[in-house]
Order: structure tokens, then C-alpha cells, then sequence
């Protein structure tokens, strides 16, 4: 029959129905979504039913004169079966020797005159407006496009010819050839790329003109490609498809349909080489790249662009968020990603991930990578593509690392049950050991991720033998009385023993083994605010690692980023700001894993804190937290001592925004979690019931406050001693709940020891004790005592003013209660320079009250009214008066003060 004469039909069969026309299949009512070459084989069968279909005629008409493996039919069969459903797959009859058969009746409905070639192409003429090639077979159709495969006669050169049947294809076809014009321009030719050669949108038909990479992924599988590949040479096909799609997110390309049909695969010397083709349903995540490149936007629509939700991938390979109408995003392709390779691996690319799927994977690392990927949450995968690939090219080094770290846990159970005997004779020493454990197994930990060489195992084991040492005989050696001399040995002394013995005892040790040394002891000493000695350590532990070539890794990263830490609660504010600043610009910083890019917004977030810049500060915790997400839990000691204390810091700023409902429930989630696995007897369980009893205080649930706090500072007492930073913050939150309740003698007796001891642990301007100084200075004040308020107000406004400057948030704080004070001493001399440049705003960050411009109006009228000026004072007054929101005894600017003034001035 002549090819423009075809006909078309639709066919029915049990609960089948096989549209020709459409090339379209339903089962049940429903689309199946199966490859052309089993529906093509359908169409066969089903016109001839009840006859044999000889296997040398199905070749002829499938495949032509392409060379196949002989399972190629079987292969289209199976599928051809799959799809059908079990029921209407037996239809499907094995002729042996010979060929297939359709059994069984069929409805044969005519579908009208339709061309085998909406477009009128067939093979063996010419392609239009390409006399020199001709084409050779169709790949595909659908209602919107033709694919073919055209050759050259005379060279043999083949090409892939993509077609638009519509308008709707042509502007897909427009959007790749845009798409790859930016790749092109950004990227270079890229032997992992598809190459768009030439186009045609001027005249119908339209088409793009592209080089032949090869057959699909798909197809090549199905020839037998992929079973003749072991492991390794599946994953190297994995991650050759990965930093294709890396490199097209580099230029802002999201490619949004990834799948075995858009990856094209060809022998090359020496191997495979992979090819990602079809970027007809990509995005850009920076359109202005078109304008800044002077490329044309042919096909680009604001829908194509910065990540529409538009599903126009294959669903099987969808990441799930896009099903709820979620945006596109880097992780949405890379969840894609992960489906691909995880059917790479099983030799299957039609193996559905189910209940299950990870027993076929053999090992547990890929696997555990697998499940990250694809991940229903997208925060939770990798943050890249790039991340993906770097794990999965590191699984040498990440199963060194289990070997290493099963010895240290060998190593870290010898020295638990060597504390178990020390438990009931010191109590502190199990908070001193854990505090060192911690530090040593953390740094261990960090040490293993930098160190990937089979070589280095056994340095590994050396650090574990040296850390081990450190603990058992140096530490609980300096808490024994028998061997120390005496029996008042502090925590401090004990470590700071261990610490002073690490120089001489390994000397003669490798470089990268004493960085973990002084690693594990900075943490230490920071754990337990003795910031000047971790700041030596992590000097030492930097110096060290630099000898071994180092300085670049996440040890390093670690103690520079605790140092920056350890400067914020000394107030050297600068030394911090500088410290990140010298981190973000070394080659560290260009490649953060994700506990590192954690640790940096979190130390960020420290300098914001010291600033009281609280809203941005609590904006850093949430990424630092969104970026520990995807680490497990629990995980390796350094993760999970930064998850705890980055979601404590959550609490924390919750508190100090006067968002005290969701401070609670953040640390009530935390204590939980924390008594698990601790205990509640634990140091860091006991901290976090300190930071809630501060906020049960804020919400006037006084009693439940002070029942929390104190239990947490006997349990600090016991464990860490009684001058422990963290002993000294519950005794602080204690006195801010008996200033709260208006009890201001108390409130400021209780503060003086936490002054002195903040100003011998941290030093004099550290902003734990420049608070305290101020906290007694307004204690005294709201008692009666101004004299004495204003000799504590002017040292603390001394200290925050050199540390943090004299417009710091802090230093607006104490500079108001300072012009309080000195008001109340009818001195008000000072009084407008205090007052000067004082920002409502600025003073909300230092403490959250609506009512600031109020207090700072009211200060104003006591300043008129003290000068005489009644006018300017009952201006103010009324201003004042104006702005209150709430009466409360504990605030000397209160109601009743208001109308005493007012009275005043009436007289």
C-alpha cells in the first residue's frame, strides 16, 4: 500500500486498548507509559491476529539493518507482556522457533487515513532542507514529535533528526537549542553533552539536526550492554551521567526530564561514553545568563524558568514533592539521579525502587547514599549533585574509615569501663572524661574523613593509641588522689595536666597525630569554657597541621571555627570577625562538607549573638540546622555535639526574641532527646533544663522555673564544679527570675558571684561578664540604689563599649540605664550624650520590649522635667504615656510613675 494511503485503527482486547494513531496504550482506562519498540511489536501482532509473525519479519520492520543481540525481541516481548498486565499479557503467544502470535479476539475499530509518518517522512527520501542525508529509521514518535536517524551515503556519517509536529514540540525544540547554546557558550564542547549541530524554525518542517551519541541508555541495556558490565563499571557509568547534570547546574540548567531514554550511550576507546541529550523540558535558575551571553530566548518562557513546577518529566523518575506542586529544584534532578543509579546497579533499568530495594544493593555505603538521594524530603538529599558524585567516588577512603573507626570503638569501650571504676570515687571526673572523650573521638572522627589512603590506616591507629593514652593515663591519672598528691584536684587542673604532658609524651609523634591531640583538648576546654586554654590548643592544633600539609581540611576548619566561637564569649569581637573572615577566603572554605558548612553558619551566628543581632542570628542556626538535616542520626560524635548545640542555640535566640512558647518547644525537644541517650544526669541535658527554666521564668511560670534551675545547678555543681560557665549561667538565669519578680535585692546579691566568676573564666570583657555587670548595675537601680547602679553601670559601659563599640546594642542598653541612674541622682548632665543616637530597634535587639520609643520618651520628660522645662516635659510625658503597653512593677517606667511625674509637674 502506498505510505500516504495508511490507515490507522484503535484495538480492543480484554481490558486493553491500543490506540495506533497515538501510539498510545491503556489498560484498564489508564495510559501505560512502555518504549516504541514493544509498541511497534504490538501494532505487528495485532494486525495479523491469530497468525504467526515470523521472528526474521519482526527484525526487518522493528530494527532494519541496525545490528542487535539476539535477546533484543525477547527483551521488547517482556516488555511488551509488563505492560499489558498478567491477564492480557498471555495473549501474547511463544511460537517456538518461529516467531509471536496475538491469540484471542480483538476489536478492530478504523481510526480514519493516517500516515505512518504524521510528517510524511519515511525512510530511504531525502531529509528536508538536508539533501545529503538520508533518512534511515525512525527512533520514535508521539503525538508531538518524530525522532530519526539520518545517514550520509557517500561517508557513512550518521545524524539525529528531532521533527516538531506542532507548534506546542517547535517551542520545546526551541528551548534546546537555547538551552544548548548556553551550555555551549558556558561550558565548552563537553565530550558528556549531546551536540545540537544546526536547526530549522523558519519553515516546516521544523527540526533540530544533532550529532548520533550513540544509542539510549535504555535500549543499549536491553541489547545486553549493561549485564556485561560488573559494579565498577556501572557506577562509572553513574557518575559520568552525574557530572553531566553538575556541570549544567554550574551554568544555572535544570534539566527536569532525567531518565535511561535521555541518555545516550557509544563505545569510545577505552570504553563507554555517556552522553545527556533532550533538554526540551529544562529551566534556568539565572535567565539573565541569555542576556548577559547575547543569546536569543527562542522557546524560553517565564514558566521555563527558575524552576517551574510543570511536570513535564517521566513520573517513575519525578522527585515526590513536585506531585504536590512544589518548584524544580537542583534536588529534584538530583533525586532522578538517584533512581538511575540505583537501577544501574540492580543490571535492571525497569527495577521499580520498592519496599526493600535495599537488598540489591550489596554494598551499604552505596546504598546508604542511594536512600540520601532520593530522600522524600528534599532538604535531607545531598545539597548538589557534586556532593553526590564525591561521596560515591570516595567509597575507598569511607570504608577505610569503618575499619579505623571500629578500632577506636574497641579502643573507647577499654576506656569506659576504666571510668566505670573511677564513677563512684569522683563524680566530676565522668563529666571531665566525657568532656575529653568527646573532643578525642570528634577528632578522630574528622581525622578519618580527611585521611583516605590505605597507607594512612596505620597512623589512624596511632592517633587512637594516642588519644586512648591521653584519657586513661593522663587524664584520670591527674584526678586520682593517690598519684596526684592531693585530693582537691579540679576538672581544670586534671586537663590542663593532660594537656601540658602532650608536647613532651609525643614529640617524636607525626604532625597530623598531634593535631588530634590538640583538637580533642580544644574541645575540651572549650566544652568547658576555659576559652584562652582551647584557644591555645587550637593554635597549636593549626600550627601542627600545617607541618603535615594540612591546613586546608576539616580539622582545620574545626579549630578555626571553635576559635572564632571561644572569641565571641572573650568579647574580642574583632578576633572573631577577623578569624572567619581569614576562613572564608582560604581554599577551606571553597569546598565545605556539609558538618563543616553547619559549623560555619553556626560560629556566624556566635558574632551575631555577641552583636544581639538575634533575628539574623537565628536565621544562620536554621541553615546550620537545614544543613546538618541530611547527616544521619545519630551520627559520629563531632554531628551530633553541633546538632544539639546548634538546636540549643535555637532555643536560646527564641527566648531572647520574646518568642517564648516556640523557645520552649524547641528545648523541650532537644531534653528529650538528649535524656535518651544521656541520661538526665548529664552535663548537656542539665544545660539545656537551664536554658528552659529561663524561659518557663519569662512566661511567669516562676515556680516551675526555679524547681528546673535548681536542680540544674546541683547537677552542674556535682558534675563540672561550682565556677563551670555552664553552673554560672543557671545561677544567672536563677537571679534574672527574682529581678522579674521584682525582688531586686536578691536579684543582685545572686549576680555578684556570677560576675566574679565570669571575670575569672572568660576574662572581665567577655560578654558573659559585661551582662552580669550590667544585669547587677539595673538591679540596683530598680532597689533604690543608684549610687552603687551607676559604679556597676559605667564599668560594664566601659567593657561593652571597647569590645563591641558605643552604639553596639549592648551599649545602647547600658547607656539608658546609666541616664536612669544618673537621673535618679539628679545629675543630668551626661545625661543628653548617653541619650544621643540611642535607636529603638537597636535597643529591642538588646532586650524585646514594644514599648521602647516609649521609655526613651519617658527618660526625656524626666530629663525636661529635671531642668525645669514643663512644657517640653508634659510633651514628652505624653508621648510616653501614649506608647505604654503594659504595667508592670518590676519596670521602673510604669503607669504609676507616669502619673507621679505628672502630679509633679501639676504642682
Amino acid at each position: 500500500m502506498d505510505h500516504k494511503e495508511a490507515f490507522s485503527y484503535r484495538y480492543r482486547f480484554g481490558s486493553a486498548e491500543f490506540d495506533e494513531a497515538r501510539a498510545e496504550l491503556r489498560v484498564q482506562g489508564l495510559p501505560v507509559e512502555v518504549q516504541q519498540k514493544p509498541l511497534q511489536l504490538l501494532a505487528l501482532l495485532l494486525a495479523q491476529p491469530g497468525e504467526v509473525v515470523r521472528k526474521e519479519d519482526i527484525y526487518r520492520q522493528l530494527w532494519g539493518d541496525r545490528v542487535t543481540s539476539d535477546n533484543v525481541m525477547a527483551n521488547a516481548v517482556l516488555k511488551l507482556r509488563a505492560a499489558l498486565g498478567p491477564e492480557n499479557g498471555e495473549r501474547i503467544a511463544t511460537v517456538a522457533r518461529q516467531g509471536y502470535r496475538f491469540d484471542g479476539p480483538v476489536d478492530r475499530l478504523a481510526g480514519g487515513r493516517r500516515p505512518v509518518s504524521r510528517l510524511q517522512l519515511s525512510a530511504g527520501q531525502p531529509v528536508p532542507e538536508r539533501e545529503n542525508f538520508v533518512l534511515a529509521e525512525q527512533l520514535g514518535q508521539s503525538h508531538q514529535n518524530e525522532t530519526w536517524r539520518a545517514r550520509q551515503p557517500r561517508t557513512g556519517e550518521t545524524r539525529i533528526y528531532k521533527f516538531a509536529v506542532d507548534g506546542e514540540r517547535l517551542a520545546t525544540l526551541k528551548r534546546e537549542a537555547t538551552v544548548y547554546r548556553l551550555l555551549r557558550e558556558s561550558l565548552g564542547d563537553r565530550p558528556n553533552l549531546a551536540r545540537v549541530l544546526d536547526w530549522n524554525f523558519e519553515a516546516p518542517p521544523f527540526f533540530l539536526e544533532c550529532e548520533d551519541g550513540g544509542q539510549s541508555l535504555a535500549d543499549w541495556a536491553d541489547t545486553g550492554g549493561l549485564a556485561a558490565l560488573d559494579g565498577a563499571g556501572r557506577l562509572g557509568l553513574a557518575l559520568q551521567a552525574l557530572d553531566a547534570v553538575d556541570a549544567a547546574h554550574g551554568v544555572g540548567v535544570l534539566h527536569k526530564d532525567l531518565k535511561p531514554g535521555n541518555v545516550l550511550i557509544a563505545q569510545v576507546p577505552g570504553g563507554w561514553q555517556l552522553r545527556l541529550t533532550d533538554f526540551g523540558s529544562a529551566s534556568l535558575m539565572e535567565p539573565q545568563r541569555l542576556q548577559a551571553l547575547k543569546i536569543t530566548a527562542l522557546g524560553m518562557t517565564v514558566s521555563a524558568d527558575a524552576g517551574s513546577s510543570n511536570l513535564s518529566g517521566t513520573a517513575y523518575y519525578l522527585a515526590p514533592e513536585l506531585h504536590t506542586g512544589a518548584a524544580f529544584t537542583v534536588r529534584s534532578d538530583l533525586f532522578s539521579l538517584g533512581v538511575l543509579l540505583y537501577q544501574l546497579l540492580c543490571g535492571d533499568l525497569h527495577r521499580i525502587m520498592t519496599s526493600g530495594w535495599e537488598r540489591d544493593i550489596g554494598d551499604p555505603l552505596v546504598a546508604a547514599d542511594i536512600a540520601r538521594a532520593t530522600d522524600v524530603d528534599p532538604a535531607r538529599r545531598f545539597a548538589s549533585v557534586a556532593e553526590f558524585a564525591r561521596q560515591l567516588r570516595d567509597l575507598p577512603g569511607r570504608r577505610q574509615e569503618q575499619q579505623a573507626r571500629e578500632a577506636a570503638e574497641a579502643e573507647a569501650e577499654r576506656s569506659r569501663q576504666q571510668l566505670a571504676r573511677e564513677r563512684a570515687r569522683r563524680p566530676w571526673v565522668v563529666a571531665a572524661v566525657c568532656a575529653l572523650a568527646a573532643g578525642l573521638v570528634a577528632a578522630l572522627w574528622l581525622y578519618q574523613g580527611q585521611r583516605r589512603a590505605r597507607e594512612d590506616l596505620a597512623r589512624q591507629l596511632n592517633l587512637v593509641q594516642a588519644l586512648n593514652g591521653v584519657l586513661t593515663e593522663d587524664l584520670i591519672a591527674a584526678a586520682n588522689p593517690t598519684l596526684a598528691g592531693r585530693a582537691s584536684v579540679t576538672v581544670v587542673e586534671a586537663l590542663s595536666a593532660a594537656a601540658s604532658a602532650v608536647p613532651t609524651r609525643f614529640a617524636g609523634a607525626a604532625p597530623d597525630v598531634r593535631a588530634g591531640l590538640h583538637l580533642a583538648l580544644q574541645r575540651a576546654f572549650s566544652s568547658l569554657s576555659r576559652l584562652p586554654e582551647s584557644l591555645a590548643q587550637g593554635e597549636q592544633a593549626l600550627a601542627a597541621l600545617a607541618l603535615a600539609g594540612d591546613s586546608q581540611g576539616e580539622m582545620a576548619t574545626e579549630a578555626t571555627l571553635t576559635m572564632a566561637v571561644d572569641y565571641v564569649g572573650l568579647g574580642r569581637m574583632d578576633d572573631a570577625r577577623k578569624t572567619l573572615a581569614q576562613f572564608d577566603a582560604s581554599d577551606g572554605a571553597r569546598h565545605l562538607t556539609p558538618l563543616s558548612r553547619a559549623r560555619r553558619l553556626w560560629a556566624r551566628s556566635w558574632v551575631g549573638t555577641g552583636d544581639l543581632a538575634l533575628k539574623e542570628s537565628l536565621a544562620l542556626l536554621g541553615d546550620a540546622q537545614a544543613a546538618l538535616g541530611p547527616l544521619p542520626v545519630p551520627g559520629p560524635p563531632a554531628v551530633d555535639l553541633l546538632r544539639d548545640r546548634v538546636a540549643f542555640d535555637i532555643g536560646q535566640t527564641h527566648l531572647m526574641l520574646g518568642d517564648y512558647a516556640t523557645g520552649e518547644a524547641r528545648l523541650r525537644e532537644l531534653l528529650a532527646r538528649q535524656v535518651a541517650r544521656h541520661g538526665k544526669d548529664h552535663p548537656r541535658p542539665l544545660y539545656t533544663q537551664v536554658a528552659l527554666g529561663a524561659t518557663l521564668g519569662y512566661q511567669q511560670r516562676s515556680d516551675e522555673a526555679k524547681t528546673l534551675l535548681d536542680e540544674a545547678i546541683r547537677g552542674l555543681s556535682q558534675t563540672l564544679g561550682a565556677q563551670d560557665r555552664k553552673t554560672l549561667s543557671a545561677r544567672n538565669q536563677l537571679a534574672g527570675i527574682h529581678f522579674r519578680l521584682g525582688e531586686f535585692k536578691r536579684a543582685a546579691a545572686q549576680w555578684m558571684p556570677v560576675y566574679a566568676g565570669f571575670h575569672a573564666l572568660t576574662g572581665p570583657a567577655s560578654s558573659d561578664a559585661v551582662t552580669a555587670q550590667s544585669n547587677i548595675g539595673m538591679a540596683l537601680l530598680y532597689s533604690g540604689d543608684a549610687a552603687q547602679a551607676e559604679t556597676w553601670l559605667r564599668g560594664a559601659l566601659a567593657q561593652a563599649t571597647a569590645t563591641t563599640g558605643a552604639d553596639s546594642p549592648r551599649a545602647q542598653q547600658i547607656r539608658y540605664a546609666l541616664a536612669d541612674s544618673l537621673l535618679d541622682l539628679h545629675q543630668p548632665s551626661e545625661v543628653p550624650g548617653l541619650l544621643a543616637g540611642l535607636q529603638p530597634e537597636a535597643l529591642k535587639r538588646a532586650q524585646q520590649a514594644p514599648d521602647w520609643p516609649a521609655r526613651l520618651a519617658w527618660l526625656q520628660a524626666r530629663l525636661h522635667a529635671t531642668r525645669g522645662e514643663r512644657d517640653a516635659a508634659r510633651k514628652a510625658l505624653d508621648e510616653a504615656d501614649a506608647g505604654l503597653e503594659r504595667d508592670n512593677p518590676s519596670h521602673r517606667y510604669n503607669r504609676a510613675a507616669v502619673a507621679a511625674l505628672r502630679d509633679t509637674m501639676n504642682r
